[in-house]
């Protein structure tokens, strides 16, 4: 394959919010997938909006693997209509979901396992719980970077 194109990558964005925002840098390096609602916004060749990188959307999945499919597992559970809201969604704009899923889920089960070293009896973690837990913060937060993202492309264009 000759021409095949670079692919999206997972970052971390500097601290610009109370929450940590995990978001895809395009292929061409220029750009980044903020939100579900906002497609693309010009990061204005800032690298230091990026505070670490954490590999290709491919090798992200592949490296949570288990995590991810706790995801699928409990996200079929869940109304379609909350974690894809668009109606022609956008697999690589629904992959924002996954991604921020998934840390909060690994943020919430480290919580819990160090709840559990405190404890006399460590209570049984209830993984599926957690991911519920997590994708119900990653909407909640899908919605707080579609306004921030808005903010960031209206404060970016030229003043007219």
């Amino acid at each position: 394959m000759k021409n095949q194109t670079r692919p999206f990558t997972v970052v971390l964005l500097a601290p610009i919010a109370e929450q940590p925002i995990h978001a895809l840098v395009a292929p061409s390096g220029d750009s980044i997938l903020l939100s579900q609602d906002t497609k693309v916004s010009t990061l204005a060749n800032c690298p230091d909006m990026i505070e670490s990188e954490f590999g290709t959307y491919d090798e992200f999945l592949i490296e949570h693997r288990d995590q991810f499919m706790l995801f699928n597992q409990v996200a079929s559970d869940l109304d379609p209509d909350l974690i894809f809201p668009k109606v022609h969604s956008d697999l690589l704009e629904d992959s924002l979901c996954i991604i921020r899923s998934i840390f909060a889920f690994e943020r919430f089960k480290l919580e819990e396992e160090q709840k559990n070293a405190t404890r006399k009896e460590p209570k049984e973690i209830n993984q599926e719980y957690l991911m519920k837990r997590a994708i119900d913060q990653a909407m909640t937060l899908e919605q707080d970077v579609s306004d921030l993202s808005s903010n960031v492309e209206r404060l970016q264009s030229p003043m007219s």
